[in-house]
């Protein structure tokens, strides 16, 4: 199998959910929301920015300045930190918030709190991810999740919103942009692992609350887009088994795509059903490129249709199977 030829070569466009966004809605509701915390000025809080300062004037790792003051470090103090590092974002210092993110790692890690854990890993995560550093970012994602398989045997699904579930997020659209990097840049080895990698981290993923909602209709596109180029790049590697996964996977919310990745997928299907013989399946795939495609796209469709008809009127008029390809 060669792949289909379309005329003219197309990238599907890739357009994600902006990182600071959803670093503001998932902290948002996780930490205001959950805990019901404030940063209206109180006494509480004169105090927790007083340690605060005192604690980054310490030179990192600050393991002897934190049980010094083990006393007043807890989960009320994480939550401050973890506002102060999202006051920042707000306020486009992505840049400027990672000796805060430093300190709110060294405070989970001192405090021995999975849900603090998770939320240290994934502020630092989404920092680099909005400073332009995917790499890194996947790094601190991975280190977290190695860490939390070694302890427990969840495999989830978790809630989008919960720690673990932002985690799983941001894996899913860090591997995603990867992903889709790669492919731009030809190297299919790679996108292949990324854009695989990000459907694994879809999978761990659920979405009941309004938040999650929100978050799973702003980037259940860019999780399906994932699956369209997984398909093809199986579908170019001639694997037609995967490649018909991937692109069946997409069908249920194949109306969310642009009509170009919908064509796509539906030429890559057509093809797939010749070569399983489900001339019926095929030609209707190819009816709907037809539909959805530009003049080049509906000249191929148009070919197969053809084809595919002769092939099955040949067939029918000698009531047997024949030889005939349609490559």
């Amino acid at each position: 199998m060669s792949g289909f030829r379309s005329g003219r070569n197309k990238t599907l466009s890739f357009k994600l959910l902006s990182p600071t966004f959803l670093f503001v809605v998932l902290f948002f509701q996780s930490v205001f929301l959950q805990g019901e915390y404030t940063m209206r000025p109180n006494a509480e809080n004169t105090g927790q920015e007083e340690l605060l300062n005192k604690l980054l004037l310490e030179t990192p790792p600050r393991r002897k300045a934190l049980e010094a003051y083990k006393e007043k470090i807890d989960s009320k103090f994480f939550e401050y930190i973890v506002l102060k590092v999202l006051q920042l974002v707000s306020q486009g210092g992505a840049t400027d918030a990672f000796p805060l993110s430093e300190l709110e790692m060294e405070v989970a890690e001192f405090l021995g709190n999975e849900e603090c854990l998770a939320t240290a890993y994934q502020s630092r995560a989404s920092l680099f991810s909005m400073t332009g550093q995917d790499t890194n970012a996947l790094k601190e994602l991975k280190t977290f999740i190695k860490k939390f398989y070694s302890v427990t045997s969840a495999q989830g699904p978790f809630p989008a919103s919960s720690p673990k579930g932002r985690i799983f997020y941001d894996l899913h659209c860090v591997h995603w942009r990867l992903g889709a990097k790669a492919r731009a840049q030809s190297d299919s080895r790679l996108a292949k692992e990324h854009f695989f990698e990000a459907t694994e981290a879809w999978k761990k993923l659920t979405f009941n609350t309004e938040v999650e909602k929100i978050l799973y209709n702003q980037q259940i596109k860019n999780a399906s887009l994932a699956n369209v180029s997984l398909g093809n790049i199986y579908f170019e590697e001639e694997d037609s088994n995967n490649a018909l996964k991937c692109y069946e996977q997409v069908l249920p919310n194949l109306n969310l795509l642009e009509p170009h990745a919908r064509c796509s997928v539906y030429l890559g299907l057509g093809q797939i059903y010749v070569q399983l013989e489900r001339f019926q399946d095929a030609l209707e795939s190819f009816g709907h490129a037809v539909e959805l495609g530009d003049e080049s796209d509906k000249a191929t469709a148009s070919m197969f249709i053809d084809k595919i008809r002769k092939l099955t009127g040949s067939k029918k008029k000698h009531n047997s199977k024949s030889s005939a390809t349609i490559y």
